[in-house]
């Protein structure tokens, strides 16, 4: 008997450990996949327009290219779709961690309220599903590239635009459904950096919506061969998709302050 009982004792200690070893383990695989998409993206989509400026300099007298342009050279567009699709796996993994570390923040702070926990759950399954719809979005535009898969691109870039776009705002929602928990040392999406992503929300909308009136205005034709109007537009649709991966990149800080946390006890 004593036997059994210090083996159930040990087993029940490990069971425990490991619990406790579970946000540190999610947050050092966000940390490693989100900071590699926001890090190797960014690089890609600025890479691909300073390279095309430097080898096409009689189409950039002309006009200014945009990124869906700049891919269409297939030096450029090859290892262009390469990473992005490795980027994209790694970006919905590296959000279901962030999703399932709020969600261990919400079960253990919020679990007699059942209206709120199906709420955060909706909400959660919803984020989940956006961003799988970016992820593919993603692999689309950077795999059927312009001349030739014009119309798959452009519905690859939407796609992508839309449901990232969406992103932010379920995790704007988030953030204020989140703000309702009691403060916690255990939390490991924190109050503080809770409240700065709820008040940016609007940065990256506002931005993508300035990009969509950009868009629809360079068609117009009292607008068109408007030089300066064109280039707002082009350097405004790297600046939106950099605002989308930063405010997802937010959640660095959170992870590493946890994983320090951790560590330092």
């Amino acid at each position: 008997m004593t036997l059994n009982a210090e083996t159930g004792a040990n087993r029940g200690a490990d069971a425990v450990q490991a619990r406790s070893r579970a946000p540190v383990v999610l947050s050092l695989i966000a940390v490693m996949t989100v900071a590699t998409v926001v890090l190797v993206v960014n690089v890609l989509i600025y890479r691909a327009r300073y390279l095309f400026i430097q080898w096409h300099p009689d189409y950039v007298a002309k006009q200014q290219p945009t990124i869906s342009r700049a891919i269409a050279d297939p030096l450029i567009g090859e290892p262009f779709a390469f990473w992005m699709a490795v980027c994209a796996p790694l970006l919905f993994i590296g959000v279901g961690c962030i999703v399932a570390l709020a969600r261990r923040d919400v079960r253990t702070h919020a679990a007699d309220d059942a209206p709120l926990m199906r709420r955060f759950d909706r909400m959660f399954a919803l984020l989940l599903l956006l961003q799988v719809m970016a992820c593919v979005g993603m692999v689309m535009l950077s795999h059927y590239r312009f001349p030739d898969f014009g119309a798959m691109h452009m519905t690859g870039s939407y796609i992508f635009f839309f449901s990232q776009g969406f992103v932010v705002v379920a995790g704007g929602v988030l953030a204020g459904l989140l703000m309702r928990l009691p403060g916690s040392d255990e939390r490991m999406i924190l109050p503080g950096m809770n409240r700065l992503r709820r008040r940016l929300t609007m940065v990256p909308i506002l931005m993508a919506i300035s990009y969509l009136a950009l868009f629809v205005l360079k068609d117009v034709p009292v607008f068109q061969g408007n030089k300066a109007l064109y280039q707002a537009y082009v350097w405004m649709e790297p600046a939106v998709l950099s605002s989308f991966l930063i405010y997802v990149g937010l959640f660095l800080v959170d992870l590493v302050i946890g994983i320090w946390r951790h560590w330092s006890r």
